[in-house]
């Protein structure tokens, strides 16, 4: 999850330079694995040009308060749902279950976001439980000011634990060419 996560706060950095774009739907389902085993961003999405588009329920747990108000939204919104995205897969469960705007509102409002608890056999996840509160503050102004401060702050905590993507290709293989491989390999050389 966190190779995936340093991916994508990677790709998000490129959109947020080079072209001045906020994502502002940031969600796994927007995540895709290439062959190389690198996760890619899928950096435009329906809502992005659909004014209006109701939402289903579930996509609207990684949006930023901002963004669920209506408010302006900038870089610290795409933290905001990296940060949920990184509490989940700590937690291990979902961080909202609400299905309204205004119930996912009060409970990010009224500071009923517990911390994530890391996993006691995973210690060096703890610090990560830090920056995921802080990525998910619902005051932009105490998240990350940027995707490359929090990426920064995910590699320096626990760098030495993290997949590498050549590692995350082969964990993720596609069976077909996993097998095309294996009857390559099982041929005598030429």
């Amino acid at each position: 999850s966190l190779r995936w996560l340093l991916d994508v706060l990677t790709g998000l950095g490129v959109l947020h330079r080079t072209l001045s774009f906020v994502h502002g739907e940031v969600q796994p389902e927007h995540i895709v694995l290439g062959d190389d085993g690198v996760g890619r961003l899928i950096p435009v999405v329906r809502a992005h040009w659909v004014r209006g588009e109701e939402r289903a329920p579930e996509r609207l747990y990684y949006l930023a308060p901002e963004k669920l108000l209506g408010d302006k939204v900038d870089i610290r919104s795409d933290v905001f749902s990296v940060g949920v995205m990184l509490w989940e897969a700590l937690a291990g469960q979902r961080l909202l279950e609400a299905y309204e705007v205004d119930d996912i509102i009060a409970r990010l409002m009224g500071g009923g976001i517990p911390r994530p608890l890391a996993p006691e056999a995973e210690a060096w996840t703890e610090p990560l439980s830090g920056i995921a509160e802080r990525a998910i503050a619902v005051d932009p102004a105490r998240r990350f000011a940027s995707v490359a401060e929090m990426k920064a702050a995910i590699e320096s905590s626990c760098s030495r634990y993290l997949a590498s993507a050549p590692g995350m290709a082969e964990l993720f293989e596609n069976p077909a060419r996993r097998a095309r491989n294996h009857v390559r390999d099982s041929l005598p050389p030429d």
